[in-house]
């Protein structure tokens, strides 16, 4: 690394504090909205984790409760103008470096390969279904000026206070 890219790369970090505490309060809007929502909840906290970074905010839709399934939440939420994915992290296991057995090729000192090739081969359900059928995440870029996550919740609100609409499509798209 270069003094000038290193030096471009300190300025850069020292603004990070203040970056990361507005994206923490801008969160708030849309973390409330999506815990106001039946059929919506936040991942779990893990706490050993001291801050949330915001790469990206995610949250899982619970089909069932909600009565829509994910895409049509996705459909609805970019309809209002939110920029929202759905699934984003793809579960290790299902990379084909992981199936195919290439990964072998990669480990270094590894003393028990059986139980990294068994680790690999084993099913995640939970991680499946997560990435399949329930997460949904919004873009970092919504949380760094308030207007913009203002606007994200407010959404969140309107399509989870029409769902009934929602759920006739869902149900008239089956049957047909």
């Amino acid at each position: 690394m270069s003094a000038f890219v290193s030096a471009v790369a300190l300025a850069q970090l020292r603004k990070y504090p203040e970056l990361l505490a507005r994206m923490q309060v801008n969160a708030r809007p849309i973390e409330d909205a999506v815990r106001a929502c039946k059929g919506l909840a936040l991942f779990r906290e893990d706490p050993r984790i001291a801050a949330q970074s915001y790469t990206q905010l995610g949250f899982r839709v619970r089909p069932d409760a909600l009565g829509i399934p994910r895409s049509l939440l996705c459909e609805a939420l970019r309809t209002e103008g939110v920029p929202v994915s759905a699934g984003s992290f793809m579960p290790t296991q299902r990379y084909t470096f992981f199936k195919g057995g290439e990964w072998k090729r990669w480990v270094l000192r590894c003393d028990a390969p059986a139980a990294v090739e068994a680790n690999y081969l084993r099913p995640y359900p939970g991680a499946d279904r997560l990435f399949d059928h329930e997460a949904v995440y919004l873009p970092r870029h919504l949380l760094l000026r308030e207007p913009d996550a203002r606007a994200a919740a407010a959404a969140i609100q309107k399509v989870c206070s029409n769902i009934g609409p929602l759920q006739r499509l869902h149900a008239s798209r089956r049957l047909s």
